[in-house]
């Protein structure tokens, strides 16, 4: 066989396991709040905004009058501190063509995993052989991590495979190439490091850690000329979204985490501490355990069997750095990225003054450059002597035996156990039962966006809030007589979406204050 067609063959393989792992009972369970918050996001409206302001009742008309691109930059602001803004322009589009499900809205992100896998290949074959490659594309398939995010509705997936594609690109502009094949990649570049900051602003740590390869190891002024290009084309990209919307998301994030940290320290927050040395080498510990593979509750106590497991990535990394690469470079590179999230993580905790940035799945952005590296380690088990070839067989083993446990875990959404989406289930009942002149009565915002969400596009639907407790159920009235009553979950907890004090100039047309915006463990920082 031609060795191009053996190299597509190897793609189209790899594409199907990736696919597989991630696309598998993709809607089996509900979405959760950070979810939710996405696709009010991508449909134009924050989860706690009137439908329709000023009037005491709305339609399904009045909610998707607002599935606008402005009406996108408004809530991406509000609910999101201005984050993700890409990723929910793209989850904007992809519902128009395919639709709200579970399975539909996640499925970007599945896509973008499989992407991320692809790009992981061409990496390796770069920096290593054909057959580190596919080792390194194996681990990245079936990582737990890097699954766990690739089946969510968030922008952590697409802002990781837009910064490995600005990574492999990075790494070509170290070759020696003609002008316009340097121009092209100065531009794709650039282009690329915007997008990876536009989907997730976290990820910027790995383009802090090309800055300081960049630093330590370029000499080449070609080289720095075409990084000078890029990096002016994503700032231009990044101030553009700041003008529309950004710097104020920005602002009501910085006021959330104030808030948010008076809380830490009256000892009143929920799973957040403070930055002190044993805290952060605990959620660092965690963070560790999530990257090897084993997914742990980042409360809970490390076990001693834990912190062992934490010797594997060692192990393999280090045999790594015996092999090394074609690309005399690329080991320090790829070690660079490996540790630039963890190490921001750290950075922003002690700038916060609480320990919600030293959360497993902002660490996500490093692991694919973990996993490369760990995938030529277990090379050496073929090639390796003595000792070496020993413990790099014995971490192999474990590996497997690890990601066997953890991996169905992610298929079955353990520990949360999520049932089916009760939102889109009550909205075909309503739709199923009403009539016309029958009033919906949500006990609160996020039950009525979520249900006129369902709701089929030409239902006309009256409905209207009368603010109740959590356990109020959604009622169909019928000449002023309950007919149906649904017992919907509240999709977030309460408390989440407390306003934090602001100044003037973060106020909307909602009021003084603008509509209420998220703040919530974990959103202390980018979300």
């Amino acid at each position: 066989m031609e060795p191009s067609s053996r190299r597509i063959l190897t793609w189209a393989a790899l594409a199907l396991l990736a696919g597989a792992v991630r696309f598998w009972g993709l809607g089996a369970h509900s979405l959760w709040c950070d979810e939710f918050l996405s696709v009010a996001s991508a449909t134009g409206g924050s989860l706690v905004s009137p439908i329709a302001p000023g009037a005491p009742t709305f339609t399904g008309e009045d909610f998707w009058r607002a599935n606008t691109l402005a009406g996108l930059r408004e809530a991406v602001a509000r609910q999101d501190g201005g984050n993700g803004v890409l990723h929910a322009v793209a989850l904007h589009c992809w519902v128009a063509l395919f639709g709200t499900s579970d399975a539909s809205v996640r499925a970007l992100s599945a896509l973008a995993g499989v992407g991320l896998v692809l790009l992981a290949y061409a990496l390796a074959r770069t920096l290593w052989s054909d057959g580190v490659a596919v080792a390194g594309t194996v681990l990245l398939s079936l990582h737990p991590m890097l699954v766990h995010y690739s089946r969510e509705a968030r922008g952590y997936a697409l802002a990781t495979a837009f910064a490995l594609a600005a990574t492999c690109v990075f790494v070509r502009l170290g070759r020696e190439g003609d002008a316009v094949r340097a121009r092209f990649d100065a531009v794709a570049y650039g282009l690329l490091t915007a997008a990876a900051l536009l989907s997730h602003y976290l990820v910027a740590a790995i383009f802090a850690g090309h800055l300081v390869f960049a630093l330590w190891r370029v000499r080449e002024r070609r080289v720095w000329k075409s990084l000078a290009v890029g990096w002016a084309l994503a700032v231009v990209a990044v101030a553009l979204w700041m003008g529309m919307g950004g710097a104020e998301g920005l602002h009501r994030m910085g006021a959330r985490n104030e808030m948010f940290r008076r809380r830490v320290e009256q000892q009143t927050a929920r799973r957040a501490r403070l930055p002190t040395i044993p805290n952060l080498a605990h959620d660092l510990a965690v963070i560790g355990e999530h990257l090897t593979g084993n997914e742990v509750e980042r409360g809970a106590p490390l076990s001693p069997a834990d912190t062992l497991l934490l010797l594997v990535p060692v192990v393999l990394v280090a045999a790594a750095w015996r092999r090394k690469p074609a690309a005399g470079s690329g080991h320090l590179l790829l070690a660079i990225l490996a540790i630039a999230a963890p190490v921001q993580a750290v950075v922003l905790a002690l700038w916060a003054g609480h320990t919600t940035a030293l959360i497993p799945r902002y660490a996500l952005f490093s692991a694919p450059y973990l996993l490369l590296l760990m995938a030529a380690g277990l090379s050496t088990i073929a090639s390796g002597r003595g000792a070496w070839r020993v413990a790099t067989a014995a971490a192999a083993v474990v590996l497997a035996a690890l990601w066997a446990r953890s991996l169905p875990r992610v298929g079955r959404d353990a520990p949360q156990f999520r049932p089916p989406n009760a939102y889109a289930e009550g909205a075909a009942r309503l739709a199923a039962v009403a009539l016309p002149g029958d009033v919906v009565v949500h006990p609160h915002w996020e039950s009525a966006r979520l249900c006129a969400l369902y709701l089929p596009r030409g239902a006309r639907l009256v409905q209207r809030v009368e603010r109740a407790e959590d356990a109020a159920p959604v009622r169909l009235l019928r000449d002023g007589r309950s007919v149906l009553e649904l017992d919907l979950p509240r999709p977030c907890p309460r408390g989440v979406f407390e306003e934090p004090a602001v100044s003037p100039r973060s106020r909307g047309p909602s009021g003084p204050a603008g509509p209420p915006a998220p703040e919530a463990p974990g959103r202390a920082v980018p979300p």
